[in-house]
């Protein structure tokens, strides 16, 4: 019960799925899920009020992107490897996501309500930074700790109710809840949470756009939002498949994608080919997590496990001693952790497209490109 002593977050009304996650979390702790002061009803409604948490994970993306793809992904490698953890605590609940993006993760942590604006338009985000003046990606990350909210899509795994490819966030769905109607399993959370990261490498991806479109033409509904669910769940497969040549030429720092997360997001479609596989022959059992058949339990158990080593996660940690790894070294390799500081020269150099920056997308973007609606040109599209 909540005793006064906090500031606090209210969320009212809560809809149905997230009061049942809400109910399942009450009296117990879950790693990386806001705390639970209280909750119950008013006019018949169903109100939660929890621990009041920081920036939403943008801000960290925003401040990255001065930052050259390499310095960027040692920091997020370590965000993602944060979220796995979290991720995997929520399946062991017996509950996934399912709408796992940018505005759903908070930062919390000391050094979150520090974080410092975005620079402003006025000033160019693309502007070389002076020496002192470009925050130091690990002084930035170091202190933060990600937070899952916002369990609104949240179903019940096993026995979970499926769910339409648009129900979510386009931009972050697997490539197999796009594909048609289905229930969500924890691979296809873990899937989504690779392309947040291909989000914060790049910030705007080739079917950003589409996705833009198609809420702003007819509104919300299945005629409008699956032609798009298609053409975003081609891009994503001609990504992994062809890599930055399936797209136009503007796309060509889509070839900076690292090997690690490439093989994550391809490790995540071969496992949920597994999982799926050995859920239909050792049939679930409505009880719950705990009751799975052994060998599909197996498969859940290590694709975690896996997913956080390719993310550069020693094997063998608990999350407690995980999480002190990541405050004490947030990614950097050993010499750069025995100097105590970030390595200067991986800052971005001030060549003419880190003068542009992730701001020139926008313009960029806007000249002579196909229409939104339709997919960009490629030599052959996967199925």
């Amino acid at each position: 019960m909540y005793d006064g002593s906090e500031f606090v977050a209210l969320k009212y009304p809560v809809n149905r799925e997230e009061e049942e996650f809400c109910q399942a979390l009450q009296g117990q702790l879950c790693l990386g899920v806001p705390r639970i002061f209280d909750m119950g009803w008013h006019s018949e409604e169903c109100y939660v009020v929890v621990q009041l948490l920081g920036a939403p994970v943008s801000r960290l993306f925003e401040l990255l992107a001065p930052w050259d793809v390499g310095v960027k992904w040692q920091v997020l490698r370590v965000l993602g490897r944060q979220l796995v953890r979290r991720l995997r605590a929520v399946h062991r609940m017996g509950f996934v996501h399912c709408d796992v993006n940018a505005s759903n993760i908070l930062l919390g942590g000391e050094e979150t309500w520090a974080l410092p604006e975005p620079r402003g338009a006025a000033q160019g985000p693309s502007e070389p930074h002076g020496p002192g003046e470009a925050e130091d990606p690990q002084e930035v990350a170091l202190g933060c700790r990600p937070f899952l909210i916002d369990f609104g899509c949240a179903r019940r795994f096993p026995d979970g109710e499926p769910m339409l490819p648009y129900w979510g966030s386009i931009d972050y769905t697997s490539i197999n809840a796009l594909t048609s109607e289905c229930c969500r399993g924890p691979h296809d959370d873990l899937e989504s949470l690779g392309w947040l990261l291909l989000h914060g490498l790049f910030r705007e991806l080739p079917w950003t756009q589409w996705v833009q479109a198609a809420w702003s033409a007819n509104g919300v509904g299945e005629a409008s939002m699956t032609p798009a669910c298609q053409q975003v769940r081609l891009a994503k497969v001609a990504l992994l498949e062809l890599g930055h040549g399936a797209f136009e030429p503007r796309w060509a720092h889509l070839a900076e994608l690292p090997a690690d997360l490439c093989l994550y997001l391809r490790r995540c479609r071969a496992q949920a080919a597994a999982a799926a596989a050995a859920t239909e022959l050792e049939p679930v059992r409505p009880a719950g997590l705990g009751s799975r058949g052994a060998g599909a339990a197996r498969a859940l158990a290590a694709d975690h496990e896996v997913l956080l080593q390719i993310l550069g996660c020693p094997g063998g940690l608990d999350d407690h001693d995980a999480e002190r790894l990541t405050s004490s070294s947030c990614g950097t390799s050993d010499s750069a952790r025995a100097r105590g500081r970030w390595p200067a020269a991986r800052r971005r150099p001030p060549t003419a497209r880190s003068r542009r920056g992730a701001a020139s997308h926008a313009s960029v973007d806007g000249g002579g490109a196909s229409s939104p609606g339709a997919p960009p040109s490629a030599l052959g599209w996967p199925p």
